[in-house]
């Protein structure tokens, strides 16, 4: 029961009510109309008002910084001025901007080489690859320094193989343009480590080709290299598998007289001539410097070979031509053999490796022997033929009549065996005028041609 006493007590009493003095009526009220007015702008505020713009992200903030760099440096690159690079582009984040940074620095080739050096320690490929190009380039009166940075350089690189994999790919072989670095700094410390690296057998071959190019460069800038390189070279050649690159470098260099390097390269590039590649050039240059007459009929065969390609037949030529007597009379009869009954023969490779073999015939060549040559000097175009036709049919006839004319500028074979525009016939009397002795009659000859309206016939200064 005590609970409906207490309701039956809240029913009948009078209700409660908040009273406040006269005074305070205003008070109240003004309060809760400036509550109001406060609360209504902070309402409309937060509905209305306009967002302030986001914050610039850092990516491209980065991508903006990266723009003007990269306009600064192909800037600077275009003007040569290693100055106006910006001096924050070798430290940027962006792989582009580095690269650039190197490719900048490396074509300039300032007299100042550090930026060469700190770029060669980049951890991007072909941000190294770059900077050794450069360092390569501007190793004249720097050489062992530059070959002791490249050298220590491709030995880190190669053993962490450090390339950066969040940059863009890489066009460069860092290795490779390292190397190649080396052969053009040359001397002995740059052949010391070349020669390291084709006798490491476990190279892959994109390794070691590169060192053998190399070498061949040090062996043109040189003309030799010595026995333990060279050695190593050919014990290269014959290892398993091959590497025929490895003669690349005896092309460019003649073989000491006496030594026992030539048998050992003739057996290497004589093997070399049964596996056709690209590298197969290398073996007819290397019989060719060998300067051993037994090989003439080794190159005899690959210039009278179809099955051997252009670039091959014309070397063959030309190492023929450095074999002497033997070498000579092999030349003059593949051009024998080569000669064309009639000019619609003169198509494709053809034409371009007979006008080589007969324009590397020596000019003592024997009488008895120039049959190919008189065979090529009466080469006669059938009726109706094209224009390039003829002005082919007269390259080879007034090439073969000046090697015949021996120095006779104004012979008959030379008056008559041009067939086309003349050209061809001038440049065979300039050739005759430059092979005899000055008198006043060949200068008359001579300055007739310096007027020539050909532009390819160039008349040669007047020997003293």
């Amino acid at each position: 029961m005590a609970p409906r006493q207490r309701a039956g007590a809240h029913v009948g009493a009078k209700p409660l009510t908040l009273a406040a003095p006269r005074g305070a009526a205003f008070g109240l009220a003004a309060a809760a109309t400036a509550a109001v007015g406060v609360a209504l702008p902070t309402l409309a505020g937060c509905t209305r008002a306009t967002p302030p713009p986001p914050a610039a992200s850092s990516d491209a903030v980065a991508a903006t910084a990266s723009t003007g760099s990269i306009r600064a440096i192909l800037r600077a690159e275009d003007l040569r001025r290693a100055k106006d690079v910006p001096p924050d582009a070798q430290r940027s984040h962006d792989p582009s901007v580095r690269r650039l940074a190197a490719r900048a620095f490396a074509r300039i080739l300032a007299a100042d080489d550090a930026p060469l050096l700190r770029a060669l320690e980049d951890s991007d490929g072909e941000v190294v690859a770059w900077a050794a190009y450069g360092l390569g380039e501007s190793c004249k009166g720097r050489e062992d320094a530059h070959v002791r940075a490249i050298a220590a350089r491709l030995a880190s690189f190669v053993a962490e193989e450090r390339v950066d994999a969040s940059g863009p790919p890489s066009a460069l072989d860092a290795p490779a343009v390292m190397l190649r670095a080396l052969g053009r700094c040359g001397g002995e410390p740059a052949e010391r480590t070349l020669r390291t690296w084709i006798l490491r057998r476990r190279l892959p071959r994109d390794r070691t080709e590169p060192a053998a190019y190399a070498l061949g460069d040090i062996a043109s800038s040189r003309g030799a290299l010595s026995l333990e390189t060279a050695g190593a070279l050919l014990g290269a050649v014959d290892r398993v598998p091959p590497l025929d690159a490895a003669l690349y470098a005896f092309g460019r260099m003649d073989l000491p007289e006496g030594g026992s390097l030539a048998p050992r390269l003739v057996a290497a590039a004589r093997s070399a001539l049964g596996r056709p590649g690209p590298a197969r050039v290398f073996a007819v240059r290397a019989l060719g410097r060998s300067k051993d007459p037994r090989v003439a009929t080794d190159l005899a065969h690959v210039l009278a070979s179809a099955d051997a390609s252009a670039p091959e037949r014309v070397e063959a030529a030309r190492a023929l031509a450095r074999l002497g007597d033997r070498g000579r009379s092999a030349l003059l009869g593949a051009l024998d053999a080569l000669a064309p009954a009639d000019a619609s023969a003169l198509s494709g490779d053809g034409f371009a490796v007979l006008f080589a073999a007969v324009s590397v015939v020596p000019d003592e060549s024997p009488n008895g022997e120039d049959r190919g040559l008189r065979r090529l000097a009466r080469l006669a175009p059938n009726q109706g033929a094209a224009a390039a036709v003829l002005r082919r049919a007269a390259a080879l006839r007034c090439a073969a009549a000046a090697k015949l004319s021996r120095g006779v500028w104004d012979s008959g074979a030379i008056r008559g065996c041009d067939l086309a525009d003349g050209e061809a016939g001038e440049r065979a009397r300039l050739t005759a005028l430059d092979d005899g002795l000055w008198a006043q009659t060949r200068r008359t000859a001579w300055l007739e041609l310096v007027r020539s309206r050909h532009l390819r016939v160039d008349g040669s200064r007047p020997r003293s």
